[in-house]
């Protein structure tokens, strides 16, 4: 998980938070906070290597705005 957020300290807060709500809730607890914005990454089958699997990823509405 990637944040951006106000500060480096909100940034870490929420960073943890998302992993331990987890991808749907997170982001969804994330983007009603104003001036937080993410990046989500998970594997897609965590039976296969890193290499042999793909990547699923979500962002934020900002998150990716800011990246284009």
């Amino acid at each position: 998980v990637s944040v951006i957020a106000p500060t480096a300290q909100e940034a870490d807060a929420a960073s943890t938070s998302m992993c331990v709500l987890g991808r749907s809730r997170g982001l969804e607890v994330l983007s009603a906070l104003d001036g937080f914005d993410a990046l989500f990454l998970s594997r897609v089958d965590h039976e296969k290597s890193l290499e042999e699997t793909p990547i699923n990823y979500s962002v934020t509405d900002g998150f990716a705005q800011g990246i284009r």
